[in-house]
């Protein structure tokens, strides 16, 4: 009777693959997300959709996970460096905190991390010139967060990230390029974006200049600089901060 039950099963599955109910490439994709994370997944479904991009036309992609896992990134980043860093105040804090979790570094740590591996996209995504693979990192902080809780999702961003990825004292002295981020969103929004420069009179032999940050030719804010470059990122810092409200 059970020869008969075991030649009953397809060949193309094994006995232990038959009996837990997933395929051979799920359970290769739960081997790789156990490699990745640190922990063995328990609901395979939510890291599916979270390396799921919509181009895919599936029916559930990621987009809902990027938004929770900003929010679960960011409160664990900032628990992080709230024990690490016992001595700064709140300014220094959130400075850090918007370096790590810019969408310029997170697209950074997606790809070191080879997310795009374990994605299931159309071949027209662009990735070099997007945010694709920063909202998908996102997505994945969601997922762990929905099938193992806070905790887990703790250790895996200290373990996993942090500290292989990410190099604290470099980063203290590391500028954010404001206008990168601001140019990143309006391409995810699809908005265009363009500054003006003035020169302002002054005494001095170094000129000074106003740089005017316009979305869909609408003028937003105003940045001073001694170079044209510092005054659009001032002027893309406070658009950012300021007019637009985002992290």
């Amino acid at each position: 009777m059970l020869q008969l039950f075991l030649k009953s099963i397809p060949l193309n599955l094994n006995i232990l693959s038959f009996f837990s109910g997933l395929s051979e490439a799920e359970k290769k994709f739960q081997q790789e997300i156990k490699i990745l994370t640190g922990f063995k997944p328990k609901n395979i479904g939510l890291y599916k959709k979270a390396f799921t991009h919509k181009s895919a036309h599936e029916a559930e992609h990621n987009e809902r996970l990027e938004f929770l896992g900003d929010s679960i990134l960011n409160s664990i980043i900032s628990e992080y460096l709230f024990e690490h860093y016992k001595q700064k105040n709140e300014g220094f804090l959130t400075q850090m905190r918007s370096r790590i979790v810019s969408r310029e570094s997170l697209n950074r740590l997606g790809k070191k991390m080879l997310l795009k591996d374990l994605m299931e996209y159309k071949q027209n995504v662009n990735f070099k010139n997007s945010s694709v693979l920063g909202n998908t990192f996102e997505a994945l902080i969601s997922a762990v967060y929905l099938d193992l809780g806070y905790q887990k999702t703790y250790q895996f961003v200290t373990n996993k990230i942090i500290n292989p990825y990410i190099n604290l004292s470099k980063l203290e002295s590391t500028e954010i390029n404001f206008k990168s981020q601001l140019l990143e969103w309006c391409q995810k929004e699809k908005k265009e974006l363009s500054y003006s420069i003035a020169t302002i009179p002054s005494d001095k032999p170094t000129p000074m200049y106003e740089a005017i940050v316009f979305i869909d030719g609408i003028e937003y804010q105003k940045g001073n600089g001694r170079s044209k470059k510092r005054a659009e990122q001032f002027a893309a810092e406070k658009t950012i901060k300021q007019s637009l409200n985002l992290k």
